[in-house]
């Protein structure tokens, strides 16, 4: 079965870029432009992993991870950080929200698919579905 992905992102570049680079590997992808809508489909398609953009036009990123992670059922699903904004502030609002790695946009397609495949990577993940992981950035 495909693994699953749901990028909530607000740009249509940046939806095509990361749609263009994760289209060599075997994912589902699954977008969202919003943060309602990224809740919602986070709910209803119990993706493997999230890419979340962390300026949204309706929400926060951090109130969006902070929400996937209060819902016992989604709690389990790591979340990516995507940002442009390389503050240190920045950096420890994503992790205290519960993301679980933040990458610094422009990304490279290299770091991008390191990362994405460090979180879908069936070896890492405990039985209770779980991801065996330490906060870590990427592209800075």
């Amino acid at each position: 079965m495909k693994l699953k992905i749901l990028h909530i992102e607000d740009n249509m570049l940046n939806l095509g870029l990361v749609r263009r680079i994760l289209r060599v590997m075997d994912y589902t992808i699954i977008e969202a432009q919003d943060g309602k809508s990224g809740l919602n489909a986070a709910l209803t398609q119990n993706p493997d992993l999230i890419l979340l953009d962390i300026h949204l036009p309706d929400m926060d990123g951090t109130q969006i991870a902070a929400e996937l992670k209060s819902i016992p059922a989604l709690a389990h699903i790591p979340i990516v950080a995507l940002t442009a904004d390389s503050s240190v502030e920045n950096q420890h609002r994503c992790q205290e929200a519960g993301c679980d790695a933040f990458i610094l946009k422009p990304y490279n397609r290299a770091t991008l698919l390191k990362t994405v495949v460090q979180f879908t990577s069936q070896s890492q993940r405990q039985p209770n579905g779980r991801t065996t992981t330490t906060w870590h950035t990427a592209g800075i």
